[in-house]
């Protein structure tokens, strides 16, 4: 007679997960701000949505127009506002221009819209 034997048990990894990856996360994703006479309302606000640490960067600006900070980094969960200044001499094409951020988790841009 044929002799069957029980499956061993699956072996525990001793490994930990890997942890979530930095994940960038940017809002708003347009604003409308009065460029000509150095009127800036509207913030946007960086987020780290993931794990780990996001280390990110705004990338070139048109010429007159300052974000500040313009890099950092966060750890998960962790966000940081973006105050943007300064007064453009002359608007740009079609009115608006786009701000890129890129990091170790992902790019996003915003488009401002100059009033």
């Amino acid at each position: 007679p044929a002799r069957s034997t029980a499956p061993a048990p699956p072996k525990q990894s001793s490994a930990p997960a890997p942890a979530p990856a930095p994940a960038l996360s940017l809002r708003p994703t347009s604003v409308r701000e009065f460029c000509a006479n150095g009127e800036w309302p509207g913030t946007l606000v960086v987020r780290n949505s993931g794990g780990g640490n996001l280390k990110w960067s705004i990338g070139t600006l048109p010429a007159g127009v300052t974000a500040g900070p313009d890099s950092g980094s966060l750890d998960a969960g962790a966000s940081q506002v973006i105050t943007l200044g300064g007064r453009t001499e002359q608007q740009p094409a079609g009115g608006r221009f786009t701000i890129g951020l890129s990091s170790n988790g992902g790019s996003g841009q915003v488009t401002v819209t100059c009033a």
